[in-house]
């Protein structure tokens, strides 16, 4: 785990940005074990941002289900693999209901996601 600390300002998310590709560096470049960052390992980062990304008006099945697809997960086995998940918490997380979750609880779906 690596987490990134300091002032607004301080190039953080800059930082993070070219580390996914999504930016690129005013110089130098970016690297992991002292080799460039290719597709694969960049998908076996995580980054969790303040904003979680999460969709307010989806349900948390959808959620996980589009999380999956976005990761080249057929939906059907993304709807599986959702289930599953969320069987141990239908009571606390209604997967027919809206995303309203507690900041803890918004944190669990997307680390789900990552898996």
């Amino acid at each position: 785990m690596l987490g990134f600390l300091g002032p607004n300002g301080a190039g953080k998310t800059t930082a993070i940005r070219c580390v996914f590709g999504l930016t690129a560096p005013d110089g130098g470049e970016v690297r992991w074990n002292g080799a460039a960052i290719g597709r694969d390992q960049k998908r076996r980062f995580g980054y969790m941002p303040e904003q979680r990304g999460l969709y307010p008006r989806m349900r948390v099945l959808d959620q996980l289900v589009y999380f999956g697809a976005l990761h080249g997960v057929e939906r059907a086995a993304a709807r599986a693999s959702a289930m599953r998940w969320l069987e141990g918490r239908l009571k606390q997380w209604n997967v027919s209901a809206k995303v309203r979750l507690k900041k803890g609880e918004d944190v669990r779906i997307v680390r789900t996601a990552w898996f």
